[in-house]
């Protein structure tokens, strides 16, 4: 921690440490110049080196020096790691640079940018493990202008360069026979590696090699631009070539004749952009006799093969994935896609595509006739599809699950005969996420979907006039209405009916999931209104005001899943002046009412088993919990629960006043309880003998108010067992704990920030703190803090024993 700028400045430091134990030397200093100018031959030779100059500055370190063995047969695993070495080693001989070593982290996290530039890097590494060498780092100028012949020759490259900058290296250089018989797996992966290679002779780049991830995750926009790509990765595995790429331009004007001919293409291109691949090429054979399952998937392939010969395209392939999230919006335009992919596997064609035009002024006729279309179009805007066309059978006896799923079908067959339009067939995401305002307007709907799976039809719709003053007999029944209406305006559904058998014998699972429920069912007999049933998600994220309004809501719910209901919705009245005896007995509440406002929830009602035996983790966050329960008995509230952002960013200030909170909480994750809340009197002359016992207090009382938690109190297991990581931190403790018996306090647990930049003056003053710690990580305690009296008058006998207490103190008053 200290200023060692020119420690050993200019003098003869060749056996300084030999031998020695230098594991955290320098760590967090300013070493710039150490050693400047210095003979460093055998600067801690056979030492463990491991920490040496950890997180510090080490620019100019051994500048123009003499660094032939340095740190020769040594552990540099983790030498500098995350450091400033810009200019480490310049200007030098680096010629057998750390030869026969464990290389593995070295430069690890840092900027290694004009290492060894115009240096003899030729055998720099060799035999070497440079598996991570350079990783996260910027090296835009490694090797610039050098004779890299054999660098890395015979290694195991996997990682080079990962995660960094490489947009220069090797630029103007013999790469020849760059990596020639290498593990080049991950070469580059997640890099910029625009101009790689850019004017090279690259005939042999890799030949022969694994390039499963070569370049995986980054930017190849003009790589190989204006070469002869010919052979370029013949009978080699492919799979990920390009994966999540920008590969705008790649082969752009080429012969790409045999480009991956008889290969695995499974995954190319996935997740890039291939605007203009193959522009005024001939694919005619392209991809023949190959695995084209997720070709250029999630890709823009807008102007894909445009104008070209499509006959075969693809014939008796797996096109599964093809054209997965792109847009289509021109494929195939004026063509004859009169037998486009038949007997193919269609089944994800086209999904989340902008295909507004496609096959428009077209022959559909027979389109994936007798073919999975389970996710046709799906995520995408199908608003003219087939406009003015013949649909009469479209779609007859085919698996249309996913048809246009979260699509706009605003005028989905305007004008059009659609008799039979889905019949006996799998309607369950069918216009799923779209807007079908007026679909079925004032028709017929009666065996609308009769015995079919309409499990998530109409989710995240607009379908407020849907089957308006229709006839509805028979709507869904004997189906799963699982994610009927989710996320939509509900507001008048059904309104003035007989809802009694609504859904009978359904899965209501999502149902009305986001809506505006308001007036649903408003003076309605709700008595069994989904008993039995699955409605996890049932008006999430709702208006429900007035949901229920003076009903019997007696068995409203009754053992099943209500983990979601009412989320981040108006709760305010609900159930008010109801029989609420046995609401949500033994269910799954874990979102109930999160981020409500709850202010009459349950007033003057019977609570006794309100919760019992369930989740009630985000139960009340963000709400005002004031009274909630005052006056009660909340003996069991909560018992064997996760209650992990009970009462979070609340006010909890008369919060179990005058309570028996004997077992509150007990056996479950306390981890973000009264965070950011006024905890000012909170227990106050209560008995918190067992608070929080075997929990997590991970985050308890971060950023409060909690001078006084626990005054007076037997805390002797407070919190026993458990992880307070970040407990007080950034609060006033100022005399936590004053006059108690701090024994066991934190024994066995993880209080790494515990008190970290607080005021501790008079943490646990004229107490017992003999075992306070004990066998823990105390790597932060205390840190910028006053730590002016701590432990006064305490038998601080063990304290820290066998703990790692590394930087203890540090930046403190003391």
């Amino acid at each position: 921690m200290c200023d060692r700028r020119n420690f050993g400045g200019m003098c003869d430091l060749r056996n300084f440490g030999e031998k020695s134990d230098l594991r955290n030397f320098g760590e967090r200093c300013d070493l710039r110049n150490l050693g400047g100018r210095c003979d460093l031959r055998n600067f801690g030779g056979m030492c463990d080196l491991r920490n040496f100059g950890g997180m510090c500055d080490l620019r100019n370190f051994g500048m123009r020096c003499d660094l032939r063995n340095f740190g020769e047969k040594c552990d540099l695993r983790n030498f500098e790691e995350r450091c400033e070495v810009r200019n480490f080693g310049g200007m030098c001989d680096l010629r057998n640079f750390g030869g026969m070593c464990d290389l593995r982290n070295f430069g690890g996290m840092y900027d290694l940018r004009n290492f060894g530039m115009r240096c003899d890097l030729r055998n720099f590494g060799e035999k070497c493990d440079l598996r991570n060498f350079g990783k996260r780092c910027e090296v835009r100028n490694f090797g610039g202008m050098c004779d890299l012949r054999n660098f890395g020759g015979m290694c195991d490259l996997r990682n080079f360069g990962g995660m960094c900058d490489l947009r220069n290296f090797g630029m103007r250089c013999d790469l020849r026979n760059y990596g020639e018989m290498c593990d080049l797996r991950n070469f580059g992966g997640t890099c910029d590696l625009r101009n790689f290679g850019e004017r090279c002779e690259v005939r042999n780049l890799g030949g022969r090699c694994d390039l499963r991830n070569f370049g995986g995750m980054c930017d190849r926009r003009n790589f190989g631009g204006m070469c002869d790509l010919r052979n370029f990765g013949e009978k080699s595995d492919l799979r990920n070539f390009g994966e999540r790429c920008e590969v705008r331009n790649f082969g752009g004007m080429c012969d790409l004749r045999n480009f991956g001919g008889r290969c695995d293409l499974r995954n190319f291109g996935g997740m890039c952009d291939l605007r203009n691949f193959g522009m005024r090429c001939d694919l005619r054979n392209f991809g023949e006799k190959c695995d084209l399952r997720n070709f250029e998937e999630r890709c823009e392939v807008r102007n894909f093969g445009g104008m070209c010969d499509l006959r075969n395209f693809g014939g008796m392939c797996d096109l599964r994935n093809f054209g997965g999230m792109y847009d289509l919006r021109n494929f195939g335009m004026r063509c004859d896609l009169r037998n486009f992919g038949e007997k193919c596997d269609l089944r994800n064609f086209g999904k989340r595509c902008e295909v507004r035009n496609f096959g428009g002024m077209c022959d559909l006729r027979n389109f994936g006739g007798m073919c999975d279309l389970r996710n046709f179009g799906g995520m995408c805007d199908l608003r003219n599809f087939g406009m003015r066309c013949d649909l009469r059978n479209y779609g007859e006896m085919c698996d249309l699950r996913n048809f246009g799923g979260t699509c706009d079908l605003r005028n989905f067959g305007e004008r059009c005969e659609v008799r039979n339009l889905g019949g006996r067939c799998d309607l369950r995401n069918f216009g799923g996420m779209c807007d079908r305002r007026n679909f079925g307007g004032m028709c017929d709907l009666r065996n609308f979907g009769e015995k079919s799976d309409l499990r998530n039809f109409g989710e995240r719709c607009e379908v407020r006039n849907f089957g308006g003053m229709c006839d509805l007999r028979n709507f869904g029944g004997m189906c799963d209405l699982r994610n009927f209406g989710g996320m939509c305006d509900l507001r008048n559904f059904g309104m003035r009916c007989d809802l009694r058998n609504f859904g009978e014998k359904c899965d209501l699972r999502n149902f009305g999931k986001r809506c505006d429920l308001r007036n649903f069912g408003e003076k309605c007999d709700l008595r069994n209104f989904e008993e039995r049933c699955e409605v996890r998600n049932f008006g999430g994220m709702c208006d429900l005001r007035n949901f229920g309004g003076m009903c019997d809501l007696r068995n409203f719910g009754g053992m099943y899943d209500l983990r979601n209901f009412g989320m981040r919705c108006d709760l305010r009245n609900f159930g008010e002046k109801c029989d609420l005896r046995n609401f949500e007995e033994r269910c799954e509440v874990r979102n109930f009412g999160g981020m409500c406002d709850l202010r009459n929830f349950g007033g003057m009602c019977d609570l006794r088993n309100f919760g019992g035996m369930y989740d009630l983790r985000n139960f009340g966050m963000r709400c005002d919990l004031r009274n909630f329960g005052e006056k009660c008995d909340l003996r069991n509230f909560g018992k064997r629960c996760e209650v992990r952002n009970f009462g979070g960013m609340c006010d909890l200030r008369n919060f179990g006043g005058m309570c028996d909170l004997r077992n509150f909480g007990g056996m479950c994750d306390l981890r973000n309880f009264g965070m950011r809340c006024d905890l000012r009197n909170y227990g106050e002359m209560c008995d918190l003998r067992n608070f929080g016992g075997t929990c997590d207090l991970r985050n308890f009382g971060e950023r409060c108010e909690v001078r006084n938690l626990g005054g007076r109190c037997d805390l002797r297991n407070f919190g026993g067992m458990c992880d307070r990581r970040n407990f007080g931190g950034m609060c006033d403790l100022r005399n936590f704990g004053e006059q108690s018996d701090l024994r066991n306090f934190g024994e066995r647990c993880e209080v790494r920030n515990f008190g970290g930049m607080c005021d501790l003056r008079n943490f646990g003053g004229m107490c017992d703190l003999r075992n306070f710690g004990g066998m823990c990580d105390l790597r932060n305690f205390g840190m910028r803090c006053d730590l002016r009296n701590f432990g006064e008058k305490c038998d601080l006998r063990n304290f820290g024993k066998r703990c790692e207490v590394r930087n203890f103190g540090e930046r403190c008053v003391t």
